[in-house]
């Protein structure tokens, strides 16, 4: 997807794009404005793809006044997916729980044979401002394994104000943080 607008619109999860399964995709310099979805990623919702051979790239994106209603994700949710962040702009994103902006999620999955689920966002040359609540949050549940790594990024609160739920957060910096 390339030089797209997507605004005003609604979903359950996704309410503007819902990207499942193992997938290749990229997003390059669009723009998700005013969409809402009444659960899970306002903006964006990213779910179940093995990591290992999935990747949604979002490059040179604006994000910005998109609502998780009742949950994570204002701007975008990711869950159990492998998803890249780069030179994106998030601004007034809102989540009924938690990830004004980004919600990175591996939930405890149970599966037969047991398996270990990944979530793995990577966020680079990105601003992320008022937010509500906390613009990026992280969690790992059971025996699964979220990863956030984040580098060269402006954050309203800084690398402090993001909330980690057991998850692994790999600041590899250049962060700056701003009143």
């Amino acid at each position: 997807i390339r030089r797209c607008i997507l605004r005003f619109n609604k979903g359950i999860d996704g309410g503007g794009m819902f990207i499942a399964g193992n997938v290749e995709a990229q997003i390059l310099s669009s723009v998700m404005e005013s969409n809402e979805a009444g659960n899970n990623g306002g903006g964006a919702w990213i779910e179940l793809g093995i990591a290992e051979q999935s990747l949604v790239i979002f490059a040179n994106c604006v994000f910005s006044k998109n609502a998780a209603v009742t949950n994570i994700g204002g701007g975008i949710g990711n869950v159990i997916a492998k998803t890249a962040v780069i030179n994106c702009t998030f601004d007034g994103n809102t989540a009924g729980v938690n990830g004004g902006a980004i919600a990175n999620l591996a939930p405890g999955l149970e599966s037969e044979p047991p398996m270990t689920f990944y979530a793995t966002t990577t966020i680079a040359n990105s601003i992320f401002t008022n937010h509500t609540p906390a613009a990026i949050f992280n969690e790992q549940l059971g025996s699964n394994i979220a990863t956030l790594h984040i580098r060269n990024s402006l954050l309203e609160d800084g690398i402090a104000g993001i909330v980690n739920n057991n998850g692994t957060i790999d600041d590899q910096g250049g962060n700056l943080t701003y009143d």
